[in-house]
């Protein structure tokens, strides 16, 4: 019940009804959690798979410290950048686009956003 509540929260965080804050998976949650999934472009066999249960964290984590964060890897730059960072190798970078934690999005972008402000006009 506390991992559906922690979802629920998150949910409710980026955006999606879910009804109470009661740790069950009611109509409200299954349908915020399908409307999730389809606004992040997330197919899913079961709608509780554990992938998209991670996500709804990450995200609401991630909002949280950087409310502009999709669009900033959704960007050509950021995803270009990203593939630079050789400090990373192929595997390591692979990995963070796969299966990052909220933590590490938010280091990655705090970098990105850093290196960014140094450059010059």
């Amino acid at each position: 019940m506390a991992r559906v509540r922690r979802i629920q929260k998150s949910l409710i965080a980026g955006g999606y009804a879910t009804g109470p804050i009661d740790g069950i998976i009611g109509p409200y949650t299954s349908a915020a959690l399908q409307q999730f999934a389809a606004d992040h472009q997330m197919g899913h066999d079961t709608l509780f798979a554990p992938d998209l249960a991670a996500a709804v964290v990450l995200y609401a984590e991630v909002a949280a410290k950087h409310p502009a964060w999709h669009q900033i890897i959704a960007s050509d730059d950021f995803v270009s950048w990203l593939d630079r960072q050789t400090y990373y190798g192929t595997d390591r970078i692979q990995t963070l686009k796969d299966s990052a934690t909220a933590r590490q999005v938010n280091d990655i972008i705090e970098l990105y956003t850093l290196e960014r402000h140094m450059q010059p006009d």
